[in-house]
């Protein structure tokens, strides 16, 4: 299943992007282009991008586009010019989706992008449906004390893990509602 995803290129001259910009249009996706990280990051705000590419140089400015929550309303892909495996460690582990060769095909990077674009859609998906299910989770909690206003604050903290709970209680205690 293909993804159309907007495409926001942060950094690197428009002229050295042709390539990857053709690529990238010619698969349906709608590219833009930002010169510098500050603008990149006020685009990505103000505006609705699936995928963010990083040109090379600009992966130190990772750390700030997390910071700036632009990695939860789009995914980034990382293009680096001698990828090592700790800095592509280091760069999934600061929130990366993908880390690119930037001297691959520019294929490789159009597969990059529309697997995160696709994560990315997974994952909105996924949100909304926990929202949709916490809400019918909530009416089906029958009690108003302050034990279950507990277990209500208890299961909204464990729904935004991604640790494994365990639910446990007597029979005909409402676990199953709970899970």
């Amino acid at each position: 299943m293909l993804t159309i995803a907007r495409v926001l290129l942060a950094g690197g001259e428009e002229k050295g992007l042709t390539g990857l910009r053709r690529a990238l249009e010619s698969a349906g996706h709608t590219v833009s282009h930002a010169t510098t990280l500050e603008e990149a990051t006020r685009r990505v705000l103000a505006a609705d991008f699936d995928v963010v590419v990083l040109s090379p140089g600009l992966e130190q400015a990772l750390e700030q586009l997390v910071r700036a929550r632009c990695g939860e309303s789009a995914a980034i892909v990382v293009m680096v010019q001698r990828p090592t495996v700790d800095g592509v460690r280091d760069a999934l582990r600061q929130g990366a989706s993908d880390v690119v060769d930037a001297s691959a095909e520019p294929f490789v990077l159009l597969a990059a992008v529309e697997r995160a674009a696709r994560d990315g859609q997974v994952r909105r998906e996924l949100s909304m449906l926990r929202a949709r299910l916490g809400e019918a989770s909530q009416q089906a909690l029958v009690g108003r004390s302050a034990g279950m206003a507990h277990v209500r604050e208890l299961i909204g903290r464990a729904a935004g893990s991604r640790m494994p709970v365990v639910i446990a209680g007597e029979a005909g205690t409402g676990k199953d509602v709970v899970a």
